[in-house]
């Protein structure tokens, strides 16, 4: 096989013109639609990479690495086990929670929320909390409350104003009992970024809700943060091993185990579906070269007779396809990372434009629009661009290789 020729066939019919310029045409489309197919691919993993890395940053930021929950009977173990965990070598921080459903209220303006009961100086570990406060001058003490900015908005108050919150009670025989009031004011507003969050959490001191519903000491559930993300698994042996071993213990990817499979699922989904497209553009290589074949069969008859041999003419025509996908690979490459990398300006820009919402964040829970590109994700899309490329390049190939010269000449 001679490749050298091989690759200057592969040109030549490249820049087909004259009679075999609708060819050339052809081919210019399939390069066209493997750059989009490419460029779309790119845009949409990478978003649904950036989703992926960014709900989970969302959720250790919020839920911390491990979730301990204490059985009836190691309820008035309480105190105790909490210091056990403190003291762990691998523990970084521990929470404690006390949480209640409750209706909050102002102004006529009303709705349901999440009263987190917990101590100022664990809620200060709470990254995603501390961060996204309006203002850094917030406490934790006596009536107050730290709420998340929509439910803010919701109520109407911003802080340093006072709303109401009403307990539901009932009674031993299970009749509905006038709810329990109390009057909170709004020390600090966060913006976490996560929607169930940001519109329906509101952090309150634990001894208040205690002190409320009449439960001293009373516990929902205890939140570990580990030194390290590779810490995690040492951190739930070390529970095992030095607390009593009968208690609930649940770590972040566990409790999130549906979702976190789900944005997966979609993942895979979303590739094959939008490799569609690039199926497409190689299709449109399919019947380009096929008429390049059927154009040029005279001029592959004379090439033939003059020493070109069968892997010649097959390897010029896969390298004629392999071009055109090569091309048009680096092209959407390069196109799907420019868009990637402004995707949050374009998404601006068009919902501005048009009056649109894209990204809805009670769908999404997250405020913008992420993005994120790997190295691996931009590998996987080449390959499979350049794979169907080359494996559309065959049949004609094989066809051009096939060529009988006697055959054609004698047609001539």
């Amino acid at each position: 096989m001679n490749f050298g020729l091989a690759a200057r066939l592969a040109w030549r019919f490249a820049r087909a013109k004259g009679v075999e310029g609708f060819i050339s045409v052809v081919n210019w489309f399939s390069l066209l639609g493997v750059m989009i197919g490419v460029a779309c691919l790119v845009v949409v993993m990478g978003v649904m990479d950036g989703f992926q890395a960014q709900i989970v940053d969302k959720i250790l930021d919020l839920n911390g690495h491990l979730s301990v929950y204490l059985p009836e009977h190691r309820k008035p173990q309480t105190a105790a086990i909490e210091q056990q965990m403190r003291a762990l070598p691998s523990s970084k921080a521990v929470i404690t929670y006390y949480d209640v459903e409750a209706l909050v209220t102002n102004k006529r303006r009303s709705g349901g929320a999440l009263l987190r009961g917990v101590r100022a100086e664990d809620l200060a570990q709470k990254q995603a909390v501390v961060q996204g406060m309006q203002t850094k001058d917030w406490s934790l003490e006596g009536n107050q409350a730290v709420i998340g900015y929509r439910l803010a908005q919701r109520l109407g108050v911003e802080q340093g104003d006072d709303f109401l919150v009403l307990l539901g009670q009932t009674s031993p025989e299970g009749l509905q009992l006038q709810p329990k009031r109390i009057k909170v004011t709004v020390s600090g507003i966060f913006k976490a970024g996560f929607y169930r969050y940001d519109t329906g959490v509101a952090y309150l001191p634990i001894d208040l809700l205690r002190r409320v519903q009449e439960a001293p000491g009373a516990v929902s559930s205890f939140e570990l943060i580990a030194k390290s993300k590779p810490a995690i698994l040492t951190l739930q042996w070390e529970i095992y091993s030095k607390i009593p071993n009968d208690l609930l213990i649940q770590d972040w990817a566990e409790a999130n185990k549906d979702f976190l499979s789900l944005v997966e699922t979609q993942k895979r989904l979303l590739f094959f579906i939008l490799l569609i497209i690039v199926i497409v553009a190689a299709f449109n290589i399919v019947a380009g070269q096929v008429m390049l074949v059927q154009e040029k069969a005279r001029n592959i008859a004379i090439l033939r007779t003059m020493g070109a041999d069968r892997p010649t003419m097959l390897v010029s025509f896969l390298l004629l396809g392999g071009g055109i996908g090569l091309i048009g690979t680096l092209m959407g490459l390069g196109l799907g990372l420019l868009i990637a990398r402004n995707l949050e300006t374009l998404r601006r820009l068009i919902e501005t434009q048009f009056g649109i919402t894209l990204f809805p964040q009670e769908v999404y829970f997250l405020a913008e629009l992420p993005s994120q590109i790997s190295f691996a994700m931009l590998l996987a899309v080449a390959v499979a661009s350049l794979s169907l490329c080359l494996i559309a390049s065959l049949y004609p190939a094989w066809q051009a290789a096939r060529t009988a010269p006697a055959e054609v000449l004698r047609r001539v």
